[in-house]
């Protein structure tokens, strides 16, 4: 009879423990995109480019084009609009921003990004019947161990995150598809830019863990009670 309990009880322990590390992996899959997102989305992100790299210099544009480029740049990789890559330098400047090897870079890149959004909603979706399960089917106990398992999943899974941030730093390995030297995009995305794109993203990742990591030590904090034993939950199911 003991075997017999001790044995369910260890299964059952297992399986919540699964749950938690699954919850943990699918909100910080779900963190780091929505962590790219407010990187290569965000206007203040490229002033900075510009303020750091003077990137109007570089790409041999004036302040107003380059707004305009990374303007139809996040237009297109976030919208798949078209009409961006049709965009010329200025009024007066009729030169295309994008050449046609640039073009097919990004719609690539696009590719890429559409991917991750869409996985993004699956990964929220399947968080989302994590905590169905934990607030409907779950003991106080389960949920201890949920909780505690995430809390610990969490932090390893931002230091991985920053580790790696910090390889890809130093091999220089960009993951950015076929950049040719024919057109603006090889300038846009040179190694400075890469390595600032990398730094601000791996900054928001670590941010942004600390939403599922609350929600972690939430399931811990609800899950605990005074003299209680995992076998008191399993004895009287």
């Amino acid at each position: 009879m003991s075997e017999n309990k001790e044995s369910v009880l260890s299964k059952g322990s297992g399986l919540y423990i699964l749950l938690g590390v699954a919850f943990a992996v699918l909100a910080m899959f779900f963190v780091t995109v929505v962590a790219l997102e407010s990187v290569l989305f965000s206007p203040s992100y490229y002033i900075k480019l510009e303020d750091s790299f003077k990137m109007s210099e570089q790409m041999d544009l004036t302040k107003d084009g380059y707004i305009r480029y990374y303007n139809c740049y996040m237009n297109y990789i976030s919208e798949g609009d078209q009409t961006a890559l049709e965009a010329q330098a200025g009024l007066e400047d009729k030169r295309p921003l994008f050449s046609q090897e640039d073009r097919e870079s990004l719609a690539e890149e696009r590719g890429y990004y559409v991917f991750l959004s869409i996985a993004k909603w699956v990964a929220l979706a399947l968080c989302a019947g994590i905590l169905i399960i934990v607030f409907v089917r779950a003991t106080k106990a389960e949920v201890r161990i949920i909780g505690r398992s995430s809390g610990i999943a969490v932090p390893l899974l931002a230091a991985i995150l920053y580790v790696v941030y910090l390889l890809i730093d130093k091999s220089v390995f960009p993951f950015i598809p076929n950049l040719t030297q024919d057109g603006l995009l090889h300038i846009f995305l040179n190694s400075q830019v890469t390595e600032k794109f990398y730094s601000s993203w791996v900054t928001m990742c670590i941010v942004f863990s600390v939403a599922p990591l609350a929600v972690s030590l939430f399931f811990a904090k609800v899950g605990r009670r005074k003299h209680e034993d995992l076998s008191d939950d399993y004895m009287y199911q």
